[in-house]
């Protein structure tokens, strides 16, 4: 018995990464060769990826929804003989630099201890605080910042807050207010993010005229 690693081909060109929209085998079973195994959808076209040998089911590189950079390990399978791995890519030389020549560091200044920054407060009523990086981060992944407790200095919200409510916060929500969320893969994900780029990046605007109809 020996393993095989199926690698996530390359699917298309300047293509580095793609989506695994559907699987159609489950770990423990046994695949023929040129068996359908997944699709994989990029912003160009979806493929449906076969088995490159015979053999059973180990392992899988991800979920159904969830992105595979191209050359990552999508399925690994245990073989009855000895197949040859895929050849891993060719190396690029390496361009050897000049040794850098080292200064002398100047000697650092003792700094006075910094005071304990005041504990955050919360902000009832007011816009949430946040960079426009946590901004622009919370926009793309459709958080609404006035959810987010925040942790940082004089209240503002950092990046370590949203990662710790997209992990236990979006529960708390679903909990307090019944609402499910499905998660959204596919043509439908493309779809709803095509949606967000063009309301973010189109300017919109409304135009209102006043007639007066009453010689009319």
């Amino acid at each position: 018995m020996s393993e095989y690693i199926f690698k996530m081909p390359d699917i298309g060109e300047g293509v580095v990464e793609a989506e695994i929209t559907a699987w159609y085998i489950k770990v423990g079973e046994m695949v023929e060769e040129d068996t359908p195994v997944a699709d994989a959808m990029t912003d160009k076209a979806t493929v449906e990826l076969t088995a490159p040998v015979t053999g059973r089911v180990i392992s899988v590189g991800c979920a159904e929804g969830e992105i595979m950079a191209i050359g990552g390990d999508l399925v690994v399978f245990e073989t009855d003989g000895d197949v040859p791995s895929p050849k891993p890519a060719p190396k690029k030389e390496e361009v050897k630099t000049a040794p850098q020549i080292e200064t002398p560091k100047p000697t650092p200044i003792a700094k006075p201890a910094a005071k304990p920054a005041p504990a955050p407060t919360p902000r009832t009523g007011a816009k949430p605080l946040a960079s426009p990086a946590v901004r622009k981060s919370a926009m793309d992944q459709d958080i609404d910042l006035s959810l987010v407790t925040p942790t940082g200095k004089a209240g503002q919200i950092t990046h370590e807050d949203l990662q710790a409510f997209e992990k236990g916060g979006i529960s708390i929500y679903q909990k307090k207010t019944g609402v499910t969320e499905v998660k959204v893969i596919g043509m439908r994900r493309v779809i709803a993010q095509r949606m967000a780029e063009s309301k973010r990046n189109i300017p919109h605007f409304s135009y209102v005229e006043s007639i007066d109809m009453t010689e009319v």
